[in-house]
């Protein structure tokens, strides 16, 4: 990945090759090219994430952070009827079968 650069002239700082690192991906048992483009893109967003790309299973704590909810008064200013912080759980799972 490197050589072609350098054969250029061009080189990289300590730096920059401290922020490189390989092989890339999480050991998915990926064998195929796009098994292992998933498995690249996953370390890539578990990183993104600050997520350690665990079982979910495993994990003791919510996965996902909760919704905001608007207060009263955030609800009355809002002009955004579609909102999904305003709107109840059945009324999500109503609009997401629609669509």
């Amino acid at each position: 990945m490197l050589a072609d650069p350098r054969r250029r002239g061009v080189r990289a700082t300590a730096g920059q090759l401290s922020r490189l690192y390989g092989p890339v991906g999480l050991d998915l048992g990926a064998e195929t090219p796009g098994e292992i483009a998933a498995s690249i893109v996953a370390e890539i967003l578990a990183t993104a994430s600050g997520r350690r790309a665990g079982r979910l299973r495993d994990q003791v704590t919510p996965v996902h952070d909760p919704i905001p909810r608007l207060t009263a008064a955030e609800a009355a200013f809002d002009d955004v009827s579609d909102d999904p912080r305003t709107l109840t759980g059945r009324e999500i799972k109503c609009q997401t079968e629609s669509r």
